[in-house]
């Protein structure tokens, strides 16, 4: 990872040495020059936490489950209350009440 955060040296960029963006070296100078160009160390690391497992463990828990269905019922009482109300909210306080939003479920 660059450490100005430009890019990840991932695919396209998994030879680069230096950030094409920012021309930040991508290794620690020092130990590059100090192990002759063995030792290259990265100067910033980006480590990531696989999804799957994350959302394997929120379901394990009846909280937790019923927790990652929010979206859903929310959604579901706005569009009621636009139902019940000829297309007027009672209240804006969730990103769910936005009308970018709302417009988009209605398009499906």
């Amino acid at each position: 990872m660059c450490v100005t955060s430009c890019l990840a040296y991932t695919g396209p960029f998994a030879s680069l040495e230096i950030c094409p963006k920012c021309g930040e070296p991508r290794y620690d100078q020092s130990k590059l020059v100090s192990s002759g160009g063995k030792e290259k160390v990265p100067r910033q690391q980006f480590h990531t936490i696989p999804v799957r497992p994350q959302l394997q463990a929120l379901r394990r828990h009846s909280d937790t489950a019923t927790s990652m269905h929010y979206r859903e019922r929310q959604t579901a009482d706005i569009m009621e209350e636009l139902k019940l109300n000829n297309n007027i909210l009672s209240s804006y306080d969730d990103f769910f009440h936005g009308k970018d939003y709302l417009d988009a479920v209605s398009d499906g």
